[in-house]
């Protein structure tokens, strides 16, 4: 894999946030299961990104960006399916509300998913880095 700017990941992000506050002004016009999608698709992006590139000196900083990006891609995730319930047969029904505190109530966990997932990505990189050492 080549070396890639670190900028790079920081710049998606940015990208993202201006993407999403656009899409808001477009929900008149297409369906709120489209722009969710839309913003999935770039915040899976942009973790996917956090995750390959680690941009930050410190590896605590990472791991904690790492988790507020999994809990971000889960509260995308959660709004796309809502979205798709509301819009097909679960309308203005309890399953549809009990299933958004459902998945509300994993937020945490989707931190603490994407805070181990960086941890272990290190792990991984660091073990590489020992092997190279000792050859």
């Amino acid at each position: 894999a080549r070396a890639q700017c670190s900028g790079r990941v920081e710049v998606c992000f940015v990208i993202t946030k201006i993407a999403s506050t656009f899409l808001v002004f477009l929900v008149p016009y297409i369906t709120n299961v489209a722009c969710s999608t839309i913003i999935l698709s770039l915040a899976t992006y942009v973790y996917s990104r956090h995750i390959l590139v680690m941009p930050f000196n410190l590896h605590k900083t990472n791991a904690i960006r790492g988790g507020v990006y999994g809990a971000v891609t889960w509260t995308c995730l959660s709004t796309v399916v809502v979205g798709v319930f509301t819009h097909t047969s679960m309308r203005e029904s309890a399953g549809v509300q009990s299933l958004q505190w459902l998945l509300v109530g994993c937020i945490p966990l989707a931190y603490c998913a994407g805070y181990a997932l960086m941890q272990w990505q290190f792990a991984q990189m660091t073990l590489q880095i020992e092997r190279l050492r000792g050859d």
